[in-house]
């Protein structure tokens, strides 16, 4: 994975802008769970979005309270990327909504949160989650990541304030880097060429971890298996980046003390039962300082460390 001392090599990193088909259906999924989350804190959401013409199809299943006007919802979330002409492909004023949503499956919801204590929920499903952080940039990101969004994010202001008239919602960027791989050490160099809960929590954990100065580059991976709470696995990757005398081991132990990884308490602790998701799906789930995932929290050394 990495290259030989003092080598260079480099490393790319892609985004795509709200226009973008994928984000199209990712923003109308995520502004359907705040409609939700609004009315009902405790809304289960699990809703798809299909985008095609002038169709928008909505899959999933739902145990809510709420009542939400999904038409409505489609539409407005249209209109704000910019969608409001039948040339662009896409027209809110003019699309058809179809809604194919029915309650969660009983197995699943009893063996999850059905008569449990809050911080009992168990998963929904079993998966690997991965978090990372790296010390590139203030934000704690790969900076040909944030060269990629911020791009975007640029594109989108000049399009919504006439400058870039001309230019229509769908956009990608990609930002290639130049890296120096230095005695296990990854510095960007230059620019080369511009061309969910889990996961939070991981993100959470990665960033907590480098602020602390524990280490310089970090990825998390936290394991979980259907109707248990607990991770089956925490593991920390350092990529030979950890403070002198911490070992692998010792940054899980630290990150064990520190961290509730039960789906209930990343639910309490990051507050996810707000109705925050239509941001995080524009420009990417991490990065943003105003996601409760993007402060580290400060850490607490284990007894022996």
């Amino acid at each position: 994975m990495f290259c030989p001392v003092d080598e260079t090599f480099l490393y790319t990193s892609e985004s795509v802008g709200e226009g973008h088909p994928d984000k199209i259906c990712d923003q109308i999924s995520d502004a359907i769970l705040d409609a939700h989350l609004v009315q009902d804190p405790s809304a289960k959401v699990a809703c798809e979005t299909l985008a095609k013409g002038g169709l928008i199809l909505l899959a999933g299943e739902i145990n809510s309270n709420a009542n939400v006007n999904y038409q409505e919802v489609v539409k407005r979330t249209l209109r704000n990327i910019g969608y409001d002409e039948e040339r662009k492909g896409l027209n809110a004023d003019t699309c058809s909504v179809l809604t194919v949503l029915n309650g969660q499956s009983s197995e699943i919801a009893n063996g999850v949160y059905v008569n449990k204590d809050s911080m009992d929920l168990a998963a929904g499903d079993q998966g690997l989650m991965f978090g990372y952080a790296t010390d590139e940039t203030p934000e704690l990101l790969p900076i040909t990541l944030l060269l990629a969004h911020q791009l975007n994010m640029k594109l989108a202001e000049l399009r919504k304030t006439n400058l870039f008239s001309w230019a229509w919602p769908d956009s990608k960027t990609q930002v290639t880097c130049e890296y120096l791989n230095s005695s296990g050490s990854m510095v960007p160099k230059r620019v080369h060429t511009v061309v969910v809960s889990g996961a939070y929590a991981a993100r959470w954990v990665a960033k907590s971890l480098i602020a602390a100065g524990l280490c310089r580059r970090c990825l998390i991976q936290v394991s979980y298996a259907i109707a248990i709470p607990e991770p089956v696995s925490i593991t920390v990757f350092h990529f030979g980046t950890s403070k002198t005398g911490l070992t692998q081991a010792d940054l899980q132990r630290i990150v064990r003390h520190n961290f509730d990884l039960r789906p209930g308490a990343i639910i309490r602790d990051l507050g996810l039962t707000r109705p925050i998701y239509f941001k995080t799906a524009k420009y990417g789930h991490f990065g943003n300082p105003s996601f409760p995932w993007e402060t580290p929290k400060p850490l607490q050394m284990p007894d022996g460390l």
